[in-house]
């Protein structure tokens, strides 16, 4: 769907000039004029990797415009227009339109993006494709106290910056829920903890007139269950750090490396980026 001929970014462009130099073959598709009538095939351009690119660079679909910027109405459109690609009567157009789909999720993990645009996929198509099953699954998932060993295994790459997995994705927008994220109180520094060198970035009280650093990682001595845990430094909801359980540690007899000590179990949690907003 990224690299190739068929990537979804040439499909994407092919079908457009297709429509445009070949109407008769599209009437659902075409004005009088020739132009395109369907707004999310004018709402997406493609953008094919070139020869000036980083080699391995993939090929892409652009916005418009920032979707962080768009109306609701505006949105509503754009899906009831991907709904007319699926329900077409050309099968052309409803495989290019499924395949779409598919596309938007793979490239935004359900993450809402300036270039994403799974949001605009019909309801009835992720319903019918197993997402909202998925969702119902994933919120039972982080209510479970061992649920953290299924999103772990679930986890594409490693890295801090890339969320596949639906559970987090889920917790990094809805970090403002008590129930799905729980506030918890500031961690102790200490053993485990690494505290950050910036500081939060809206930070203007008069009693953090200097900034408030926050824990990049800490350990928490009660040993919680929970998966996802939010912690407010100063107040300004806007400034809560999430956090995600990453492990369990255990203290063991310094006489007796072999021997753990009773309830000296404590979980690690590690500072990861929210999304959404209030």
């Amino acid at each position: 769907m990224l690299f190739g001929d068929k990537s979804m970014c040439k499909r994407l462009f092919n079908l457009k000039h297709n429509i445009m130099n070949n109407p008769a073959s599209y009437p659902e598709l075409v004005d009088a004029e020739g132009n395109i009538t369907n707004e999310l095939l004018n709402y997406l351009i493609p953008v094919p990797a070139t020869d000036k690119d980083v080699e391995g660079t993939a090929d892409r679909i652009q916005l418009m415009n920032s979707s962080m910027s768009n109306s609701s109405n505006f949105e509503n459109r754009l899906i009831a227009y991907f709904t007319d690609l699926l329900d077409s009567k050309d099968e052309r157009i409803r495989n290019f339109a499924n395949d779409l789909a598919r596309y938007a999720y793979l490239t935004s993990n359900d993450n809402k993006g300036v270039n994403t645009f799974f949001h605009l996929v019909p309801m009835d198509w992720k319903m019918q494709h197993g997402y909202i099953e998925s969702v119902k699954d994933v919120i039972q998932v982080l209510n479970n106290s061992d649920s953290m060993d299924k999103i772990i295994t679930d986890i594409d790459n490693h890295s801090i910056s890339s969320y596949p997995s639906i559970s987090l994705s889920v917790a990094r927008n809805n970090w403002n829920n008590e129930t799905i994220v729980p506030t918890r109180s500031i961690p102790k520094s200490g053993v485990g903890s690494i505290i950050a060198d910036d500081v939060l970035p809206n930070s203007v009280s008069k009693k953090y007139r200097k900034g408030v650093k926050y824990a990049l990682s800490f350990v928490d001595s009660k040993n919680s269950n929970s998966d996802f845990v939010k912690v407010s430094y100063d107040g300004n909801p806007q400034n809560d750090v999430l956090y995600v359980k990453v492990g369990k540690v255990k203290a063991f007899d310094k006489n007796d490396p072999s021997k753990p000590l009773k309830g000296e179990t404590k979980t690690v949690y590690m500072a990861i980026p929210k999304l959404g907003s209030l």
